[in-house]
């Protein structure tokens, strides 16, 4: 009787515990054949090989992705997974084609102007590689309607001199000059944890094209908060 009850507990305890990871980790078999699936998908999609990094399951939403990169391009990663509520998939596989291209065009320039520049970021809206690649191959970024973003942090306060504004400027006509659907950020952030000091200045797309002096950056810089 005793090692029937401790069976039966022995039972219910793992079986919690499996019900436990399934929910939070998926089916470890399905990440496997779903991960295979989606590669069967990017490789139909761009006509080219990819190689698989990571598997993953999303509880909340309760689909299966994987990070994955192109055979010839390891230095390319981006996620693929399921698309919630269908049976099709989806993939960033642009947005982190656009960004590596905008990143070969503005880095220079960025370290040039700002050398002590905390770190910057140059980055695609995700979600929109979807709607703009229907099949291979992808066009660079500035011979489509992509949208690019380009943040800088730089770690001092800022004071408003015309210096600032000139590097801004410089930047600005830069980026008009190399074409692209861009937006510009920069955060003067003397101290992280202060983010009372920090502040920034965001120029649209729309707004550099009207940027034609000096003097434009230092108006549209007052819209700034």
């Amino acid at each position: 009787m005793v090692k029937m009850v401790l069976l039966i507990s022995c039972f219910i305890v793992l079986s919690i515990a499996t019900l436990i990871y399934v929910t939070f980790s998926g089916l470890p078999w399905k990440k496997y054949t779903v991960g295979h699936e989606i590669v069967a998908y990017l490789e139909k999609k761009y006509d080219q090989s990819f190689e698989i990094e990571e598997r993953h399951y999303n509880f909340k939403e309760g689909n299966y992705h994987i990070k994955v990169h192109p055979v010839k391009n390891p230095t390319i990663s981006f996620s693929a997974g399921e698309e919630r509520g269908t049976q099709s998939y989806t993939d960033e596989y642009p947005e982190e084609v656009w960004a590596m291209q905008a990143e070969m065009d503005f880095k220079d320039m960025i370290q040039e102007l700002f050398p002590n520049l905390r770190r910057y970021h140059i980055s695609s809206v995700y979600g929109q590689g979807m709607e703009l690649v229907v099949e291979p191959p992808i066009k660079n970024y500035k011979e489509t309607e992509a949208s690019i973003g380009i943040l800088i942090n730089i770690p001092q306060q800022f004071e408003g001199t015309d210096e600032e504004f000139e590097k801004m400027y410089h930047l600005i006509q830069y980026i008009k000059d190399n074409g692209g659907n861009i937006e510009l950020f920069i955060a003067y952030e003397p101290d992280e944890n202060n983010a009372r000091r920090t502040v920034y200045a965001n120029f649209t797309n729309d707004e550099m094209r009207e940027i034609n002096r000096l003097e434009d950056v230092k108006i549209y810089y007052d819209n700034v908060e």
